[in-house]
């Protein structure tokens, strides 16, 4: 069973990263677990300075010996609480939707880059 469009919700009491197991269970009383990392940034309190320093690859699956199905969240840093726009140059179109984010990735040019934009401050890639 694929579950699309949840979402994890809660309230940090700690910063830095976590790992979470999330299970799932069927009906008929099959379950399947997974581990989730989760990073929690401080947010500056006088905001700006947003940038990406990193990323959490949450899949990959081998669709062929030279494709991938690459499932990946961004970490921040910095930034004012205001909702960021992101996207992956040549692969994804620009979205404030929080993520996870999925492309295909070939491997003869496995190269993305992630493109962050907040408020009125300058787009930060990684």
């Amino acid at each position: 069973m694929t579950l699309v469009g949840s979402i994890i919700s809660g309230t940090p009491t700690v910063v830095g990263p976590s790992v979470t197991v999330v299970t799932a269970l069927d009906p008929g009383g099959l379950k399947t677990e997974t581990s989730l990392s989760l990073t929690v940034t401080e947010r500056q309190p006088d905001g700006g300075n947003l940038a990406i320093v990193g990323v959490n690859l949450a899949d990959c699956k081998t669709l062929t010996p030279n494709a991938r199905q690459v499932t990946l969240i961004p970490v921040y840093s910095g930034g004012d609480g205001s909702a960021i726009t992101f996207r992956i140059i040549n692969e994804t179109v620009s979205t404030t939707l929080p993520g996870p984010y999925s492309l295909r990735l070939y491997l003869d040019n496995p190269v993305i880059t992630l493109v962050a934009i907040q408020s009125a401050e300058p787009e930060v890639r990684f």
